[in-house]
Order: C-alpha cells, then sequence, then structure tokens
C-alpha cells in the first residue's frame, strides 16, 4: 500500500513539473545572427603567425560553365576523371576548361590563366 502511494506522489510530481514548466515557464526561441559570428574553420592566426582581424570566408572565383564532377578512376596508374559524363585524363578538354591535374580526390581545370579546383564528394557512414 505504501508503495502504491509512493508511485503515485512520483507520476504526480513529474506531471506537476512537466506541466508547470510547459505552462507557466514559456520558453523562449533562441535566434542567432550567424553572418556576425566568426567563420570556425578560418584559423586564428594567419599563414605569417599574426592574429587575424577579419574572418570572412574568402571569396572564391566560380567556374563560368557548370560542370559536375562524377569520379576519379585510376587505371594502369593514370589518373581519369569522370566529367558530365565523360572519361577525361590530364591535358582532355571539358568543354572550354583543359584538365590540367587529377589526383585522388580533386580535379584541377584550367580556362586561361585561371585555375579552378574540383573536389570528388565522398559519402561517409
Amino acid at each position: 500500500m505504501k508503495r502504491i502511494r509512493y508511485l503515485n506522489f512520483i507520476a504526480a510530481l513529474l506531471l506537476f513539473l512537466y506541466f508547470s514548466t510547459s505552462i507557466f515557464g514559456q520558453e523562449k526561441e533562441l535566434k542567432f545572427n550567424y553572418e556576425e559570428k566568426r567563420d570556425p574553420f578560418i584559423p586564428l592566426v594567419d599563414e605569417s603567425g599574426n592574429l587575424r582581424k577579419n574572418f570572412k570566408k574568402p571569396h572564391f572565383e566560380e567556374l563560368p560553365t557548370k560542370v559536375s564532377l562524377m569520379g576519379i578512376s585510376k587505371i594502369k596508374g593514370v589518373y581519369y576523371a569522370i566529367i558530365d559524363g565523360e572519361l577525361l585524363k590530364e591535358g582532355d578538354m571539358a568543354g572550354e576548361l583543359k584538365i590540367e591535374k587529377i589526383e585522388s580526390n580533386k580535379v584541377i581545370l584550367c580556362l586561361g590563366d585561371k585555375r579552378f579546383e574540383l573536389i570528388l564528394e565522398t559519402e561517409k557512414k
């Protein structure tokens, strides 16, 4: 009998705590302005060892045309890239872009004197 009273008391207490926090303690929605925050992937110290003052993300040039790196394969010691469904090697052209270098996870493309890097996105399990 005492055990039942004890369990009823615990249940009533838990219900009271649940409803009192949800009714009386109205939770406020927290909103952060992330544009004012520092990018966590930019180091606090620059290449020369000085403390950084500007933490904005660096601006990278975008490719002039839309290309899709679908995969990279190594056949008989030579890397090949599958770009927009075509199997290409170093020196080949992907539209107006020349393939300068193919590595295991990225391809470096050239358009005139500008270089662009395509990184192969892999799934992580």
